[in-house]
């Protein structure tokens, strides 16, 4: 399987499912996920439904502010923009821009800053890649 197959939600709930038959067994348990996580939780209670007691989906979409008229197509030339579009020349500047956004700053947060990203012929680019942002679309 390639590195880019990997996240596919098929094989992401295949190891989300593996993971949580481990650690769970059989027991109902609640699903909580955020941006990304929230639709690999619809798509997990979606095929497993009998696992799920409940969900608890938090920004669990996207919507471009920018033409709520606009077409899928647009929408996904769009996401590829961005993220061939987001670099920065060092990791200075990235963290920099990444403090300037958020109201506090913690070690924390800079390791889940960093986890975003990734170093790329000489720039910071977003570690996401046009494949992974556009197959829950």
């Amino acid at each position: 399987m390639t590195e880019e197959a990997a996240y596919l939600p098929s094989n992401v709930i295949a190891l989300i499912e593996k993971m949580l038959t481990q650690k769970l067994g059989n027991k109902k348990f609640y699903l909580i996920g955020h941006s990304l996580g929230a639709d690999l939780a619809l798509h997990y209670a979606a095929t497993f439904p009998k696992q799920i007691a409940g969900l608890i989906l938090l920004d669990g979409g996207y919507l471009s502010s920018q033409d709520m008229g606009m077409t899928v197509e647009m929408e996904l030339q769009n996401i590829e923009s961005f993220c061939n579009d987001v670099r920065f020349s060092s990791w200075d500047e990235f963290f920099n821009r990444k403090k300037e956004e958020l109201s506090r700053w913690s070690t924390e947060l800079e390791a889940a800053s960093r986890a975003q990203v990734k170093a790329l012929d000489g720039e910071i680019r977003l570690a996401l890649s046009t494949f992974t942002s556009t197959i829950a679309n």
